[in-house]
């Protein structure tokens, strides 16, 4: 059986004596289709998010055909990056799904801008100086994705101080801020050194002050060599040895 207008083929299959079972051999969704589906998956992966999100195609949209299975035929969006932030742009894939294999797919690819809280500062900061809830402002922004480590709340400012000088209007984000220091210049100092499952301690002088996670020239041993060590806690700071550097040595 020939469908013209539908310009396929059917299958016709007697499945007793008043009804038959019609079979396509060929699948598609148009370019429109497609993209709607796209849509669909990023409303509902949004969710609440969603609300006032801005929405729209970043790539050309073209149509997606297959042969139809014999058993189950679906079509299914998949993202390129499960975990990417769902703002900026977003790379979906349109799968069709043939007796439970991927028969074919095209990208889409989608700009979404959604709102989001953010800390905008209302003063000038200096370096090294805490940031608290008097100096910000919240505001509601379209996020584009080009920001990830934004802050949002002012709960994230706790233990926090000034990477450098901070001007008033900026959007905060952790980029600009460091913890406080818990280690100080001239401060006594353990250093672990750790290759692989070997550990060795020493002990050094801090050449400079910093908070946890960062990392600070320390003096180390008699000859007063100056290596640069990750801060640990207030007592400790270490140096993860690769096996590059030890190759060098």
């Amino acid at each position: 059986l020939v469908d013209k207008a539908a310009k396929g083929r059917f299958d016709v299959r007697l499945d007793g004596a008043e009804s038959v079972q019609v079979l396509p051999d060929i699948v598609s969704l148009s370019a429109d289709e497609v993209g709607t589906l796209a849509r669909h998956w990023l409303w509902q992966s949004l969710g609440y998010r969603g609300d006032g999100a801005n929405i729209r195609l970043a790539n050309g949209l073209v149509a997606l055909e297959a042969t139809a299975g014999r058993f189950s035929t679906r079509f299914d969006v998949v993202p390129d990056d499960p975990g990417a932030h769902l703002a900026g742009i977003v790379k979906l894939t349109v799968h069709a799904i043939i007796d439970g294999r991927s028969a074919s797919s095209v990208p889409v690819h989608m700009i979404v801008r959604r709102p989001r809280t953010v800390l905008i500062l209302s003063r000038r900061v200096s370096a090294g100086r805490p940031v608290t809830s008097s100096d910000v402002k919240t505001e509601q922004r379209l996020d584009d994705g080009t920001t990830p480590e934004t802050l949002d709340s002012v709960s994230e400012l706790a233990g926090l101080v000034a990477r450098r000088s901070l001007m008033p209007g900026i959007v905060l984000s952790r980029r600009d801020l460091k913890g406080r220091p818990i280690v100080f210049r001239n401060d006594a100092v353990t250093v672990r050194v750790t290759s692989g499952a070997l550990t060795i301690n020493g002990t050094g002088v801090a050449q400079g002050s910093g908070g946890v996670g960062e990392v600070i020239p320390v003096r180390t041993g008699d000859r007063r060599r100056i290596v640069h060590a990750r801060i640990i806690d207030s007592e400790t700071v270490e140096i993860a040895m690769t096996a590059n550097k030890r190759d060098n040595n």
